[in-house]
């Protein structure tokens, strides 16, 4: 049990990275509104900066709203300033206040830390390539279409993304049957560029932040999604060994260069296996991380969601009753909601 209870740590973490914060976050802003006061002035800026230099990213009307995104302080804005100032020799379009607010966030607002690995993020790159990846590997083989894991159209009642993990009805090992270690490795890279970057050589198909989010928000960039975790279908399937080795770089890549993009995840239908093993797998995540996590263990989990969604912006395979929800447009639209079996041979069972 304890070696299922880390293999369902790794598993969650491969592919959906538990952020956490710690201060509070409240967005101030307002779905789907029109122009608001500063809105064009912003949005103008923001399409032009990320193609500037450094010094053009760090002004101050961007510390100022990246600062208004997040609610900070007097403070926690002075941290983020000086963190800008530390960072000005790194010559890389990630250094930009919208990105590096996540590392101040993420390592608990110390400086410090955040420069540390903001730093190796960066080297972690340029080594591998990884600003260039979009536009190389384009996407993955058409098997991974059984990957559920998109985001939805709709958004929750703070305006962010819904970001849903049919994690029950992934089959990673007919995926790795299918693919292979490098091919899986990848692909898990492109999930997390899909989701994370906007703009800066992003072919314009994967850029739903600037192609579908942003218009529906008014020019507003995406602070953080909602996750959800859905757990019906978990079996032993999941928890071959092969795995394991390949499930921890990809964990290890998820939590170093990808961090604080959930603010919430919420975990549904979960089987008793995954009760069991989470006893366990929970001690391998922070407690700033655990905060974000709600175990919904009741069978109506719609009723709990209405505090998050309106619970018809999720698709039928979530909420069989009302459900109208469909995925994001673009490459999210292949994904195939209901997931599956990719290899079903009696010897893999």
């Amino acid at each position: 049990m304890m070696l299922k209870g880390l293999f369902l740590a790794l598993l969650l973490v491969s592919f959906l990275h538990v952020g956490h914060c710690s201060s509070p976050i409240t967005d101030t802003r307002t779905p789907d509104t029109g122009d608001t006061e500063d809105g064009p002035e912003t949005a103008e800026t923001e399409s032009e900066e990320s193609c500037g230099t450094v010094s053009s990213r760090w002004v101050e009307p961007n510390i100022m709203q990246v600062s208004k995104m997040w609610n900070f302080n007097a403070t926690a804005q002075e941290l983020l300033r000086n963190l800008g100032e530390s960072l000005a020799d790194v010559d890389h379009w990630k250094n930009d206040p919208y990105e590096v607010v996540r590392y101040l966030h993420k390592w608990d607002m110390d400086p410090s830390d955040a420069e540390k690995h903001f730093r190796g993020m960066v080297e972690w790159r340029l080594q591998n390539d990884v600003d260039t990846f979009m536009e190389r590997y384009r996407e993955p083989p058409a098997v991974f279409h059984y990957f559920p894991l998109f985001m939805l159209e709709g958004f929750d009642k703070e305006g962010d993304p819904i970001l849903v993990y049919r994690m029950g009805s992934f089959d990673a090992w007919g995926l790795y049957q299918q693919v292979g270690a490098d091919i899986f490795l990848d692909a898990s890279i492109f999930i997390r560029e899909l989701i994370s970057k906007r703009g800066n050589g992003m072919p314009p198909e994967f850029d739903w932040q600037q192609q579908y989010y942003e218009p529906k928000t008014g020019g507003e960039r995406m602070l953080q999604f909602t996750g959800i975790v859905d757990l019906h279908g978990l079996s032993t399937r999941q928890f071959h060994p092969v795995l394991f080795g390949l499930l921890k770089e990809a964990a290890h890549i998820a939590q170093a260069y990808y961090p604080g993009l959930a603010k919430r995840l919420l975990f549904i239908r979960a089987p008793k296996i995954f009760r069991m093993g989470w006893s366990v797998a929970k001690h391998f995540y922070s407690e700033e991380s655990m905060r974000l996590v709600n175990m919904i263990t009741e069978d109506n989990y719609l009723e709990a969601f209405e505090e998050y969604m309106d619970v018809e912006v999720l698709p039928h395979v979530i909420n069989p009753v009302n459900g109208k929800g469909k995925q994001m447009p673009g490459y999210m639209e292949k994904i195939k909601m209901e997931g599956g079996i990719i290899s079903g041979t009696m010897e893999d069972q």
